[in-house]
């Protein structure tokens, strides 16, 4: 986390959730360093994650604020310091998609749309924050095979680039 690009006037918007019994959370960001830690979730599928997310979700936004986000999950794991990255869920309402066709490698499950890139540190702001400003368009190139490398690591400069409108889109 400590190489995560945080743009000018933008914001740490990771919360580190430690433990499935953790009650309390950072609130509205986790600063790094982190002190090393014992996980609960180790070895969980992106399903079990997934209804962790959803539960904690439910249970805490009734009751009172939490710094967990509706729509988004990033998950840290054995490979994470290896590869400089975090993995990123993009959690959407399948009856607010519409009728066009989802992009990218997505999994419906009940009425939730969910993708999933492996994004370097560096690029997680930048990544998050085109996808929830520019959505099914970024969601579209982000998705694109060329862009990930053999390691399953996006690779984010060039569809940054195409988003942004510095270079032209090779599939327009």
């Amino acid at each position: 986390m400590n190489e995560c690009a945080i743009p000018d006037n933008a914001f740490n918007f990771f919360s580190l959730v430690r433990t499935p019994d953790q009650e309390a959370l950072d609130e509205w960001n986790t600063q790094p360093p982190v002190q090393d830690f014992d996980t609960g979730f180790e070895g969980k599928s992106d399903a079990e994650l997934r209804r962790f997310f959803q539960d904690r979700l439910d249970k805490h936004t009734d009751t009172q604020t939490t710094s967990i986000s509706d729509s988004w999950l990033a998950v840290l794991d054995d490979k994470s310091p290896s590869q400089n990255a975090v993995t990123l869920h993009y959690a959407y309402d399948k009856s607010s998609w519409g009728l066009d066709p989802i992009p990218g490698p997505a999994e419906v499950i009940d009425d939730v749309i969910w993708w999933k890139w492996r994004v370097p540190f560096k690029s997680a702001w930048t990544f998050w924050n085109a996808v929830g400003s520019v959505g099914a368009d970024a969601i579209e190139v982000y998705s694109r095979p060329e862009y990930i490398s053999s390691d399953g690591v996006l690779q984010t400069e060039i569809p940054e680039k195409i988003i942004t409108g510095e270079i032209e889109d090779p599939h327009a």
